[in-house]
């Protein structure tokens, strides 16, 4: 039970801070997700995505014969993209510090 639900909180962490970096003029890589910005807007596609996700969790822990095995491999890539979203926001940040004095 633990996995499944540090993969909901690592998801809601991808979802906002993917989110802010939005806001601040970044751009989705994943290409589906990018799709269903323009389609749908940001906050619709962003809770489209993070309620599609958790379902699918769900169904991993609920029904997979070895969904522990399964939930920490996700989990590590949902670590992986949390942090390439501070890293991104890092950058931003400093660039904007750099640009306006903001520190």
């Amino acid at each position: 039970m633990r996995w499944f639900i540090l993969n909901i909180i690592l998801k809601f962490l991808d979802v906002f801070l993917t989110y802010i970096i939005l806001m601040l003029g970044g751009e989705e890589l994943n290409p589906l997700v990018r799709f269903l910005i323009k389609q749908l807007s940001v906050i619709p596609a962003l809770t489209s995505v993070f309620i599609l996700t958790v379902a699918f969790l769900y169904l991993v822990y609920r029904y997979a014969s070895n969904s522990v095995k399964y939930l920490i491999v996700i989990s590590i890539l949902h670590s992986c993209i949390v942090l390439w979203n501070t890293a991104c926001l890092v950058k931003i940040y400093l660039l904007f510090s750099q640009n306006f004095g903001i520190l």
